[in-house]
């Protein structure tokens, strides 16, 4: 089977996926109704098959498929979830790169962001009661720190 199997599948089950598969792990997004991306497939190469998880976030629907054309074998599970597990340990190594990235970008930024235009057209002016006020690069740009439940920056 190859992954146009995969689009068949996903047809079968109210899914126009019009995108390239590209079997890196990776949660592609796509629409399902011309505007919102609700919809995800994530693409796994095992060497001697692939494996995909697709749904629609919105609905909560979630369906999987894999290339075998059956029930993987334990040797197959187990080498998925060895591919899972070097992937979710790359995605980590990213996002910890992501996060020094967004970090240095905000302490980069200028913090007096009054002349910023967009939040003067908003008439908010009080971002200096904030926490972890908004700040502006050089450029003009306006830098919008996230953090995550530890006071860590995010993006």
């Amino acid at each position: 089977m190859s992954l146009e199997n995969l689009r068949q599948d996903m047809a079968n089950n109210g899914y126009q996926f019009k995108g390239s598969f590209i079997s890196d792990g990776k949660i592609k997004r796509f629409s399902l109704n011309g505007k919102d991306k609700d919809g995800y497939c994530q693409v796994f190469d095992n060497g001697d098959f692939f494996h995909a998880e697709y749904g629609d976030w919105k609905t909560g629907n979630k369906y999987k498929w894999n290339s075998t054309g059956g029930e993987l074998n334990r040797k197959q599970v187990n080498s998925l979830k060895q591919a899972q597990k070097v992937f979710n340990k790359e995605q980590k190594q990213e996002c910890q790169q992501a996060k020094i990235k967004a970090n240095e970008i905000y302490q980069q930024a200028q913090e007096n962001t009054i002349f910023n235009a967009y939040l003067k057209s908003k008439g908010f002016d009080n971002y200096k009661d904030l926490k972890h006020p908004a700040r502006q690069d050089e450029q003009g740009n306006l830098i919008i720190p996230l953090f995550n439940i530890e006071n860590e920056i995010q993006s």
